[in-house]
């Protein structure tokens, strides 16, 4: 009869440890698929944020684009207002100059403009057709001779797209004929248009075609 109750009391302690194993089992089961839950929402969260702060990058990113456009069109207006003006400067009449003081102001324009060829000569590569244009200026002027039109006409006012205002920005940097116009390359393009501030106006207005066409029609 012992032996009975011994193996019924393995059996009964058999059965407790695989209920205790199964209810801790099923314990930390649950346990990690509600950490796993957790994680998956945190995900879900995130992805929603990143998606929200993507469309709002997206949203400033059209606003930024309209906004140069805008600004691209105002400047297209600014640059063609600009060559009326120039237009009108040209067909205006010229104003005499006066007497006494126009007469003692020229020694000063010359000496002021002696010093902006030194200035610039100190910033020109040596060898530039700018720098040799330069020179010669310098040279004219310090012997007291007026500046004589280059080989090719010296008024740039011919070329469209050069007005008064152009012009002389074009002298001050060395630019005074046309021929030099024509003989311009891609570095020197890049200078004149930078210190300009119309970035492609050469290329747009055809300034080289233009010289090339009136010196081949003057030595035709």
């Amino acid at each position: 009869m012992w032996f009975v109750w011994l193996v019924l009391g393995a059996v009964l302690g058999a059965a407790a440890v695989w209920y205790w194993r199964e209810q801790n089992e099923g314990s930390r089961v649950a346990e990690v698929q509600g950490s796993w839950e957790a994680k998956y929402r945190h995900a879900l969260e995130d992805v929603k944020r990143a998606d929200a702060a993507h469309e709002e990058t997206k949203e400033r990113l059209r606003a930024a684009e309209s906004r140069v456009a805008e600004l691209e069109a105002e400047k297209a207006r600014l640059e063609a207002r600009l060559v009326e003006r120039e237009g009108e400067a040209e067909t205006a009449p010229a104003v005499p100059a006066r007497s006494g003081a126009a007469a003692t102001a020229a020694p000063r324009r010359g000496d002021a403009r002696l010093k902006q060829i030194e200035a610039k000569l100190a910033q020109l590569p040596a060898g530039s057709s700018a720098r040799k244009a330069l020179l010669a200026e310098r040279d004219r002027l310090r012997a007291g001779k007026k500046t004589p039109a280059a080989d090719g006409g010296g008024d740039l006012k011919r070329i469209k797209g050069i007005g008064p205002t152009i012009a002389a920005k074009l002298e001050a940097m060395g630019i005074t004929s046309i021929a030099q116009i024509a003989e311009l390359d891609e570095a020197e393009v890049a200078r004149i248009e930078e210190q300009l501030a119309f970035k492609g106006r050469i290329a747009r207005e055809r300034w080289i075609e233009q010289a090339r066409e009136m010196l081949a029609a003057e030595r035709s």
